[in-house]
This record gives structure tokens, C-alpha cells and sequence, in this order.
């Protein structure tokens, strides 16, 4: 009887200990299965997140990306004529009616030229085309800026390919070579774009003066035939008055 009670008495005594282990064991457990169920369901939401972050960030930036285009002069100086006010048909032929349409001729005129020079530096292909356009639309405000030329200026575009190659030499000169005319150009420097506009300018007000001469010995020579016509007219009609007798 001593025996059994004090083995009773030993599992009484051990018997609490090994229920707070096993106590111990379970909540530890149902914590790690509690924490792997929450860690699980935390996650998921998780990288669901960051899928559609991902595929957010993913359409914005295609959204976002302007596709690159292949610029060339064809393309920028179709658009320059489409913003450039349309010459009336009757001013075409280098007679230009009133002083606005004479005004429009010379814009276009500008316009092209100075796009056939950003072409020839090889400045189109490097930028996208908004950023050319806005480019050379600053270039021919600036040119027209003060340009003056002679009266009956014939802003004729076949005559752009004649300037264009006078003003590539300029600039040539001026910075030393293609390829860094090129770069400086890039960058869109105002102390670029001036020397530019001062090439731009020079050599129209050049080749107008040009043309205003060629035109000035022609109407010289026309009116000095018609002269010569004239007094040879009056001369035949003198020696029929004296040859024929009345």
C-alpha cells in the first residue's frame, strides 16, 4: 500500500510536467501551422500584388514607350508643308501677287531649305520626328526673323538644292567638319541654331540678290531690244517713204 502510494504520488508529481510539455508541444505546434497557414495566405496576396504591379508597370511603360520611327526628309518636309499656310495657285511661277502670298512662298521656301540641311547633317534619324519638327520649326521662325530680300524675290523650290549645298559649306567651315556639325546640331544649342539661322540667312539673302540681278540684265536686255526694234522699224519705214514715189 506505502508502494502504490508513493508510485501514485510519483505520477501525481510527473504527471503535471509531462501535461505542460505535451501542452507546450501542441501550442507550439498549432503556432507553426497557425504561422505557415497565415505566412501562406500572406503570400499569395503578395505575389498576386507584385504580378499586377508587374503587368501595371509593364503596360504603363508600353504605354508609356513611343515607337521609334525611321525620320527622313520626305516624311518632315511633307508634315512642314502640311503646318505652312497653302500658296494660292495664281502666285505660283515666281509671280506672287500680293506681299502675304510672296511672304508664304518664302516661308515654304525656308521651311524645306532648312529641313534639306538637318537631312544633309544627318540630324533626322537620331531624334524622334517631333522632336526634328519642333527643331526646324524653331530654325525658320528664327530665319524669318528679319530676312530681308529684294522685291519679286522668286522663292522658287527648285532652287533649294542650288542653296542648301552653299549653306552646307558654311557650316562646314564654320565647325570643321560633318560629323561634329552633326553632334553640336543634336544638341539643339542656341548658340548652334544661331550660327545656323546667320548661314541660313546669308546665303538666301545671297542667292536673291543673284536672281535680282539676272533679272535686271534681262530686263535690260529686253528693253534694249525693243529699242533696237523700235528705231529699225522706223528706219524701214523712212527708206519706203523715200524709195517709193508719190
Amino acid at each position: 500500500m506505502e508502494n502504490s502510494a508513493e508510485s501514485s504520488i510519483a505520477e501525481n508529481k510527473i504527471n503535471p510536467a509531462n501535461t505542460m510539455e505535451s501542452l507546450t508541444r501542441s501550442s507550439v505546434t498549432e503556432k507553426e501551422v497557425d504561422s505557415g497557414h497565415t505566412m501562406d495566405i500572406s503570400a499569395e496576396p503578395s505575389v498576386a500584388e507584385k504580378e499586377t504591379n508587374t503587368g501595371d508597370m509593364t503596360e504603363t511603360s508600353s504605354e508609356s514607350r513611343i515607337p521609334e520611327k525611321d525620320d527622313d526628309s520626305a516624311d518632315v518636309t511633307e508634315t512642314l508643308k502640311a503646318n505652312t499656310e497653302p500658296v494660292d495657285p495664281s502666285a505660283s511661277g515666281c509671280e506672287p501677287t500680293t506681299e502675304s502670298e510672296s511672304d508664304k512662298q518664302l516661308r515654304l521656301f525656308v521651311a524645306i531649305l532648312t529641313a534639306r540641311v538637318m537631312n544633309k547633317c544627318n540630324t533626322l534619324k537620331n531624334r524622334s520626328q517631333e522632336m526634328v519638327i519642333a527643331h526646324i520649326k524653331s530654325l525658320i521662325n528664327q530665319t524669318m526673323e528679319g530676312l530681308a530680300v529684294p522685291e519679286g524675290f522668286c522663292a522658287d523650290i527648285k532652287n533649294v538644292k542650288k542653296v542648301s549645298k552653299s549653306v552646307m559649306k558654311d557650316l562646314q567651315k564654320k565647325f570643321g567638319s560633318k560629323r561634329l556639325l552633326e553632334t553640336v546640331i543634336s544638341l539643339e544649342d542656341p548658340v548652334v541654331d544661331t550660327a545656323i539661322v546667320q548661314c541660313l540667312q546669308a546665303n538666301i539673302k545671297n542667292f536673291s540678290a543673284q536672281l535680282a540681278e539676272n533679272a535686271t540684265s534681262r530686263s535690260w536686255w529686253k528693253d534694249a531690244l525693243r529699242v533696237f526694234a523700235f528705231t529699225a522699224g522706223l528706219l524701214a519705214c523712212l527708206v519706203l517713204i523715200v524709195l517709193i514715189p508719190i
